[in-house]
C-alpha cells in the first residue's frame, strides 16, 4: 500500500507534470508535420492555437513558480553552490533569469493571442469536397431534414422516417409535416397539410 502510495506521488510530481506536458507538446510536433484527416483545414489551425495559446498564458505563472523551492532553502539558510560560490549571489541570478524568461513567456502568450484572431475569420469553401456533401444544406428551399443533421440535395436524411422526396408531399398533418420542416413538396408550392378529416377534427 505505502509503495502504490509513493508511486502515485511520483508520477504527480512537479517535475513529472512539466515533463507529461513537453511529452504531450512533441506528440503534437509529430502529429503536425503532414496534413491529414483533423489537419487539413484552417478551423483546425484555430483550434490548435487556441489550445497553444491558453497553454502559454499559464507558463508565466509555471515558470515563476520554479523559485519556491529554491527560495525556502536559501531562506533556511541550507542552499550550497558548486564550487564553493556564494549562495546569496547564486539566487539572485536564478531570480534574475525567472524574471526574463516569465516576461518573455507573456510576450509569446501575446503572440498567440494575435495568431488565434488572425486565424479566427479564415473559413473553408466545402464547394465539391465529397466530405462534406451530406452535410451540406441543399435542395429547393434549403431543406433542413428533421434529423437536424442536415441534408444532401434528395432532402433523404438517414434514420429519418419522415424524409420525403423533392416535389413530393403525402398530405401530412401534424407537426412532422414534410414541407413544415422544409422537405418534401418546393416549400413555396407546398401543399401539404392537415387532410379535411384533420381539418374535422379540429386539428
Amino acid at each position: 500500500m505505502a509503495a502504490d502510495h509513493l508511486q502515485e506521488n511520483a508520477m504527480t510530481t512537479p517535475a513529472r507534470l512539466a515533463s507529461q506536458a513537453g511529452d504531450l507538446i512533441r506528440a503534437f510536433n509529430h502529429a503536425t508535420i503532414t496534413t491529414g484527416d483533423d489537419w487539413q483545414y484552417p478551423p483546425d489551425a484555430y483550434d490548435a492555437i487556441g489550445s497553444l495559446a491558453y497553454m502559454v498564458r499559464m507558463l508565466p505563472q509555471a515558470i515563476e513558480q520554479t523559485l519556491r523551492p529554491v527560495h525556502r532553502t536559501h531562506e533556511e539558510g541550507r542552499v550550497t553552490v558548486d564550487g564553493g560560490g556564494d549562495p546569496k549571489e547564486a539566487v539572485t541570478e536564478l531570480r534574475a533569469a525567472i524574471a526574463d524568461a516569465a516576461s518573455l513567456a507573456q510576450a509569446l502568450g501575446v503572440a498567440l493571442d494575435r495568431m488565434h484572431s488572425a486565424t479566427s475569420p479564415l473559413g473553408l469553401d466545402i464547394r465539391g469536397l465529397p466530405e462534406f456533401e451530406e452535410s451540406e444544406p441543399c435542395g429547393e428551399g434549403m431543406c433542413r431534414c428533421n434529423c437536424g443533421r442536415g441534408c444532401v440535395c434528395s432532402c433523404e436524411c438517414p434514420d429519418d422516417p419522415d424524409t420525403q422526396e423533392p416535389t413530393r408531399c403525402d398530405n401530412c398533418e401534424g407537426d412532422n409535416c414534410a414541407c413544415a420542416i422544409g422537405q418534401g413538396a418546393r416549400y413555396d408550392e407546398c401543399t401539404c397539410g392537415p387532410t379535411e378529416e384533420g381539418d374535422a377534427r379540429g386539428r
